[in-house]
């Protein structure tokens, strides 16, 4: 990371913030340092990574562009959240490395033995149930609509067969590749075709899957790879440009997040929206896309608005993410839903479009650990959402049921969802204590049951003595 952080500062550094600038890429440098973990999963690393991008990269913009930070912003001067962020994502960090404990090279040991000893053509068949599997979930919450978070869970599960499929296609040297660019291809258009831009989670899913192979590429495969990266920023690009007018056609008019129409309709609309692009299209859709890495903008506003205007919510937020956990919709079915524009509005003072627009824009949970209890509180809340994070890799990774290459895979799906600030402490916590719920049910007694050949539990290795507590 060391000649990545003198590259950008070299390239970002000079300008009205470069002390701020200085100061990040030595948050990026012990971010990594803490968080690289080889030879178990990037997932932790990356989930810093992200959120490192999205609350600085407004800063290397303002200072590439000679501008102060505050000139970028329309919601208010985003420089003291910057700064609070800083110090807040220090101690977030700590919180997951202390939560997921020390890296251990035995994990290592248990990938390289079962990845080899996996069939891919029977992994493929697992992915393919999946799914099926995932296909039946909506007739299901129709009939059922108090079981939509639970058996939402189900998408991980088919994401994280997809993933070992994939950290097998690239350790295993006589794989078919093939076989899975036609799976790979398949999930991307499929995404492309949805409400949101579900696309995006194939191509980090195979990074983060390729990272955990430990793949050692080919010049060849070098330049194949920049050549999708390209390809992908092409399309969150494109993405960005068609989204009004295609989410407004998939809902009808209706503002809401619903798709009404069919699969040959989304297909033709994207078709026409796509290629009626100009270059004029393209730039705005370039620069609205670089304009969405960065979220710091409500921060800014929240701590120029409170307790100024408003006072702190005083663990509000929090109570109300932890408590939503314990308050299945199937018992509560009157449970409100989550309004995070709302709070947008309640504590920035600023009027954004809300559920009744069909959109919903959030604080994001370091903004909303600011509001619920300042500056100082906020430090500790953050250090707390870091062990939660950290603890739940701990557990998919090393627990008893799921240890090995499954408790990869899920814990890279389960997690990834904290890659970005911008979710609501309420979804972030409710989304991610609910699949561990369910996967621990998953692990413990449909795994040994109908997937043994998945667990640690046919590998030959065995541990040594100072890792025996593992």
């Amino acid at each position: 990371m060391l000649p990545a952080c003198i590259l950008l500062f070299l390239t970002f550094g000079w300008g009205p913030q470069m002390g701020t600038v200085v100061c990040a890429l030595i948050v990026l440098i012990i971010g990594s340092v803490l968080l690289w973990r080889p030879p178990e999963s990037p997932i932790l690393w990356f989930v810093f990574v992200f959120q490192w991008i999205e609350l600085f990269s407004p800063t290397l913009l303002a200072n590439w562009e000679g501008v102060t930070l505050k000139s970028l912003e329309r919601y208010g001067d985003p420089t003291y959240a910057t700064w609070l962020a800083m110090f807040g994502m220090v101690l977030h960090v700590i919180g997951i490395r202390v939560g997921a404990g020390r890296a251990d090279t035995y994990q290592g040991a248990i990938i390289a033995q079962q990845v080899h000893e996996f069939s891919q053509i029977r992994l493929f068949k697992l992915y393919l149930v999946a799914v099926m599997l995932v296909s039946l979930v909506p007739f299901v919450v129709e009939i059922i609509p108090g079981l939509r978070h639970p058996l939402g869970v189900s998408v991980n599960l088919k994401w994280a067969a997809y993933i070992i499929l994939t950290i097998v296609t690239f350790s295993q040297p006589t794989a078919s590749k093939g076989l899975w660019v036609v799976v790979f291809t398949l999930e991307v258009f499929q995404g492309f075709f949805g409400y949101f831009s579900g696309f995006k989670f194939v191509f980090l899913f195979t990074f983060l899957a390729i990272m955990t192979a430990r793949y050692r590429f080919k010049i060849g495969q070098i330049v194949g790879a920049l050549l999708l990266t390209i390809i992908a920023i092409s399309l969150g690009v494109t993405w960005t440009a068609v989204k009004p007018e295609y989410r407004s056609y998939l809902n009808g008019g209706t503002n809401q997040q619903i798709i009404t129409v069919g699969a040959a309709e989304r297909i033709g609309k994207l078709y026409e929206l796509t290629s009626q692009l100009d270059g004029e299209d393209v730039r705005r859709g370039g620069e609205a896309l670089s304009k969405r890495l960065g979220y710091i903008s409500f921060f800014g506003a929240a701590t120029e608005y409170v307790p100024a205007v408003v006072p702190h919510a005083g663990g509000s937020i929090l109570w109300d993410a932890v408590s939503r956990v314990f308050m299945p919709r199937l018992i509560f079915p009157d449970k409100p839903i989550i309004d995070e524009s709302a709070l947008v509005r309640k504590y920035t003072g600023q009027q954004v479009a809300g559920i009744d627009r069909g959109t919903q824009i959030s604080l994001g949970f370091y903004a909303e650990s600011y509001v619920d209890f300042g500056v100082y509180g906020m430090m500790f809340c953050l250090f707390g959402w870091g062990f939660f994070l950290g603890s739940g890799y701990r557990f998919l990774v090393r627990g008893r049921y799921s240890r090995g290459v499954l408790g990869y895979a899920l814990a890279t799906v389960v997690l990834l969802p904290a890659y970005g600030i911008g979710p609501s402490s309420a979804k972030l916590f409710g989304g991610i204590a609910t699949s561990l719920l369910v996967l621990y049910f998953f692990n413990r007694f449909i795994v040994p049951r109908y997937l043994s050949w998945l667990r640690l539990a046919n590998s030959s290795i065995t541990p040594v003595s100072k890792h025996r507590g593992v």
